[in-house]
């Protein structure tokens, strides 16, 4: 059964990479990779997906953090970006948490995926908005970072799946939205786990855990992500923006069928 520790690391090297190249928090990986390693070794199955989350996004504050240093030099953040999104973005994954520890995310996931299969369909043929179509006022940017942020909170992932299209969608480029987006996933993932230890900390579902949040998985994926986050980073420039939007609507494809999948 200890064979299925050797998954962690596995997990943090696909994280970091991913969280680099492509702008994302890991979530994405972390959240599956979690759940069928937990199942695996034989953790209680009602608490799988709780402290798969709640792990994820423990893992997020450091992949993004890793991640931010190397976009930060590159100049690839777009500050004035991430404040606008991030009041909504704070209270949204605060609530989305919340709704975690109540709620089935089973018409969440089919909703969820069916947006995202429409939008990796359109970057994948490099549909081309308006070139005057520009990023919202605050008020509309608050919104759709509450809308990132209860996403984000109820399934345990970052904004990247929301957050580079929607920038890329106003004309902001491939490179600076990457770098945008894993910047605004820190702020997630720290409020995220906070919530998550807090609405777990009665419960303790596994030895080893705090709240919601497993530790061993934690410092395996955290550590390899860390490393690898770096590398990520620095492969982005040098990759053709064309291959970026298009790796990324695939990675979006492959997450929009398996949460389809999972929600039937």
């Amino acid at each position: 059964m200890n064979d299925y520790f050797l998954l962690y690391p596995l997990i943090g090297i696909f994280t970091g990479l991913t969280s680099g190249l492509l702008g994302l928090g890991g979530g994405l990986i972390v959240v599956p990779g979690l759940a069928l390693a937990f199942s695996l070794i034989g953790f209680p199955h009602s608490e799988i997906m709780h402290v798969a989350a709640g792990t994820s996004l423990a893992v997020m504050i450091a992949t993004s953090a890793s991640a931010i240093i190397a976009h930060y030099r590159l100049q690839n953040v777009l500050w004035s970006i991430v404040f606008r999104i991030l009041p909504g973005i704070l209270i949204g994954v605060v609530l989305g948490a919340i709704l975690a520890s109540h709620l089935s995310t089973r018409w969440l996931q089919l909703v969820f995926g069916l947006f995202l299969l429409f939008v990796a369909m359109k970057m994948f043929f490099l549909s081309k908005p308006k070139e005057t179509r520009k990023v919202p006022g605050k008020a509309m940017s608050s919104l759709i970072g509450f809308l990132i942020g209860i996403k984000s909170g109820l399934l345990g992932l970052g904004g990247g799946s929301i957050i580079i299209p929607f920038l890329t969608y106003c004309n902001v480029p491939m490179r600076k939205a990457s770098g945008t987006s894993i910047t605004c996933s820190l702020p997630i993932s720290i409020v995220g786990t906070i919530s998550f230890i807090m609405l777990g900390w009665h419960v303790n579902p596994m030895p080893h855990s705090f709240g919601y949040v497993y530790w061993p998985a934690f410092l395996s994926v955290a550590f390899m992500s860390l490393i690898f986050a770096q590398i990520g980073a620095h492969f982005s420039s040098k990759v053709k923006v064309v291959w970026l939007k298009r790796l990324f609507s695939l990675f979006l494809l492959l997450i929009s069928l398996n949460l389809l999948f999972s929600a039937l």
